[in-house]
């Protein structure tokens, strides 16, 4: 971190993936003068979505646990969020380059990291949770 001669704090995040442009997002609230650097064409780092023969593809997560944080932050920049839909439950993860349906192309090592999660996640603690429902976009 440098301080620029008008006094301003100048921060460089590197990678403008979801993590990334959140800190340069809250860095430029808190008043820092920010640079974003990315080795991609575009953002979105591991979030994205490609065509394959065999349709739409998310690349990366195709989900992010609701706060009000994010709800917040959503809202500043203009952008809708967008739930689930209901009917949307078949998920694939392609390996091999072909598509295999879930849980059956987990190994068992992955099967337990998904198992702890959830588990964490049901009795857990949460530091922040979403606000009332009807504030997402359906």
């Amino acid at each position: 971190m440098k301080t620029r001669p008008n006094g301003n704090k100048r921060v460089l995040v590197v990678g403008a993936g979801f993590s990334g442009l959140a800190a340069a997002y809250y860095l430029v609230k808190s008043g820092f003068d920010v640079e974003v650097l990315e080795m991609l064409l575009g953002p979105g780092g591991l979030v994205g979505t490609a065509r394959v023969e065999h349709g739409i593809a998310e690349t990366g997560a195709n989900g992010i646990l609701n706060s009000r944080l994010l709800e917040d932050l959503f809202h500043d920049v203009g952008c809708p969020m967008v739930g689930a839909r209901r009917e949307a439950k078949a998920r694939f993860i392609f390996r091999g380059g072909r598509p295999r349906s879930v849980p059956r192309a987990l190994t068992l090592p992955e099967i337990a990291t998904v198992a702890g999660f959830a588990l964490r996640r049901r009795f857990g603690r949460r530091s922040v949770s979403p606000s009332a429902p009807g504030r997402c976009a359906p």
